[in-house]
């Protein structure tokens, strides 16, 4: 019987395959664990902290606007109970803090004159009403004095709190002085404010005053259109202030002038068009013009124009050998002629003399014109006069009240 050969095993096979999978289990280790890791998405970064920004410490206060605010409340509550403003002032206040700086505010101080029915106590009533949503208060009221004469004084402050501290400032005081009748022999006084133009603050400023003034303005000036909207809006009467060759001709302040030496045609073109440049003027008075108001061909030239245009003319006076205010009488113009400047001084003590004087001479004639100009002091002198005036008898009227 013949013998079965022993076949061998063939392991290469077997631990080819088991190579196979430790490589696989190996590798998927370092794949899934620790070898290649799949990166984890970042988380976004934090922002920073918002930047602390510390203001330093002030120990300035200011309080400039709050007593502009209370200012005009007053100013308002007076107008509209008709009590007539004059003589009025602002200053800068300041006062140290404890802690170092300062606080600072306005303060203003106005002369009231006020009529029957109303009282000191009832003034006082309306501005406290008034007052109450404005943190602010009638702060006291006394006796008291205003340029000699008696007056009931109300003081108005602001009121509001300042690191912790109730805070008073004293914002406007108010000094009332009932009106006395005028006295007997009451005369009419015209006020013409020449060379309105140049700037808008004192015609602002004139025009605010509380009685009849007539305004004179330069043609061709900056301002010369928007002061005569400021002197119309406020209810005043305006003219026209044409220039004129005086007899220094080096002295000549504008640059378009009536002249001698123009013809009739050139006069009469020159005196149209400025009269058209500023409409709703109700008349027209002479800048300068010492040498053309002596001049009788000259001033028919310019008289015919105006009385073109239904306008008065008034003759301001500036040399004794003017024919103006004659020759405009003989032409049919409506007319009148100055009597008197008031501010040849930059001094209001001295135009407030004058202003007195020309007062005088109204209750004395029965009426009386005179010119000053639009100028600071002349305003501060005007604004303080026109109680007294009044006080005199003095009825304060437009110049064309006063016309022939």
């Amino acid at each position: 019987m013949a013998r079965r050969r022993k076949r061998k095993l063939n392991l290469k096979p077997v631990f080819l395959i088991l190579f196979v999978l430790v490589a696989a289990v190996a590798g998927a280790y370092f794949f899934f664990g620790k070898g290649s890791v799949m990166p984890k998405p970042e988380k976004p970064p934090e922002p920073p902290p918002p930047e602390i920004i510390v203001q330093p410490k002030t120990h300035e206060a200011d309080f400039k606007d709050v007593s502009l605010i209370v200012q005009n409340e007053v100013s308002k509550m007076l107008k509209e109970n008709n009590i007539a403003v004059s003589d009025v002032t602002h200053t800068e206040k300041s006062v140290p803090r404890e802690k170092g700086g300062k606080i600072e505010w306005t303060q203003k101080e106005q002369l009231a004159v006020f009529e029957s029915p109303l009282t000191v106590q009832k003034i006082k009533d309306i501005l406290a009403e008034r007052l109450k949503d404005k943190d602010a208060v009638v702060y006291k009221q006394e006796k008291d004095t205003y340029s000699g004469q008696k007056a009931d004084r109300i003081d108005i402050a602001y009121t509001g709190e300042l690191g912790g501290d109730r805070l008073t400032l004293v914002v406007d005081r108010i000094y009332l002085v009932p009106k006395t009748p005028a006295k007997k022999g009451e005369g009419k006084l015209a006020i013409i404010i020449d060379d309105c133009g140049y700037d808008t603050q004192t015609v602002s400023a004139m025009s605010a005053l509380n009685q009849d003034l007539t305004f004179a303005i330069i043609p061709s000036r900056e301002f010369s259109v928007e002061a005569l909207n400021i002197i119309r809006h406020s209810g005043k009467e305006a003219m026209l202030h044409l220039p004129m060759e005086p007899l220094d001709r080096s002295q000549m302040s504008e640059k378009k002038t009536v002249t001698v030496d123009m013809t009739d045609k050139e006069i009469k073109a020159f005196t149209k068009a400025a009269i058209e440049e500023l409409p709703g003027i109700s008349g027209v008075n002479n800048h300068q013009g010492s040498r053309a108001t002596a001049d009788t061909r000259v001033m028919k030239a310019v008289l015919s124009t105006i009385k073109s245009k239904g306008l008065f003319f008034v003759d301001s006076n500036t040399q004794p050998n003017t024919i103006a205010y004659k020759t405009a009488q003989g032409m049919g113009v409506k007319t009148a002629i100055n009597r008197a400047f008031l501010d040849g001084q930059a001094d209001v003590e001295y135009i407030k003399k004058r202003m007195r004087q020309a007062g005088e001479a109204a209750v004395k004639n029965g009426s009386y014109i005179a010119i000053c100009h639009a100028r600071p002091k002349t305003a501060t002198a005007l604004s303080a006069m026109l109680p007294e005036l009044e006080d005199m008898g003095v009825q304060m009227v437009f110049v064309s009240a006063l016309l022939h």
